[in-house]
């Protein structure tokens, strides 16, 4: 189902991105609901559309991280809040997700330094309607960095991005068409939108 965004709710997605980084108790690449990742900059497809906002929050898994030298791939359940404009004005789409990330210890002790790419993104359960499905893209490396410090006893600093290709498609999945630049996403302490599954229904009834 499609949302038409109104004023109000407009405002809060187009609001001022927050500060690239967040504090949490837990020592992974995406807190379980500490850290969400957002993305305000838009990114065009070669047809048109427009994703000017999304963001990954309250995700469930917090696998621990590799050593230096060593890597892991982390599957990680969050949830998204997408703004997509596809010939018409912009709606509001949101719902589970499913992430892949390739994480590799870089450097460090303290801070940890740390590659990361998103390997692959499941959407299929967001509100997306119709025919339009949106991935990440399988050919072009979805790539980020995240700087892990610890603090006082069991608080850690996270400072992390990932610059995401994404891929539209309007036919249910049986063409694709590439954005022409990545779409960077930012750590962030707190979501301007929650769209926790217990939640985005009232949202979707509340702004129908």
């Amino acid at each position: 189902m499609k949302i038409q965004l109104p004023a109000v709710l407009l405002a809060v997605v187009l609001a001022s991105p927050a500060a690239s980084s967040c504090d949490t108790p837990n020592s992974c690449v995406f807190p379980p609901g500490q850290c969400v990742y957002m993305g305000f900059d838009p990114t065009t497809f070669t047809n048109g559309a427009v994703l000017s906002y999304a963001d990954f929050e309250y995700s469930s898994d917090c696998d621990p991280l590799p050593p230096v030298g060593g890597s892991t791939n982390q599957l990680i359940h969050a949830n998204c809040v997408l703004r997509l404009a596809n010939g018409g004005p912009p709606e509001l789409h949101g719902g589970p997700m499913t992430m892949t990330v390739h994480v590799f210890g870089e450097a460090g002790v303290n801070p940890r330094e740390l590659a990361i790419e998103l390997l692959a993104l499941d959407l299929s359960n967001t509100s997306l309607s119709g025919a339009t499905r949106l991935r990440e893209s399988p050919t072009l490396a979805s790539s980020g960095h995240a700087t892990i410090t610890e603090g006082p006893p069991g608080q850690f600093h996270i400072d992390s991005f990932f610059d995401v290709f994404f891929e539209l498609s309007v036919d249910g999945g049986q063409t694709w068409l590439p954005t022409l630049s990545s779409k960077h996403i930012d750590a962030s302490p707190s979501p301007p939108l929650p769209a926790r599954p217990s939640t985005w229904g009232a949202v979707k009834a509340t702004y129908r």
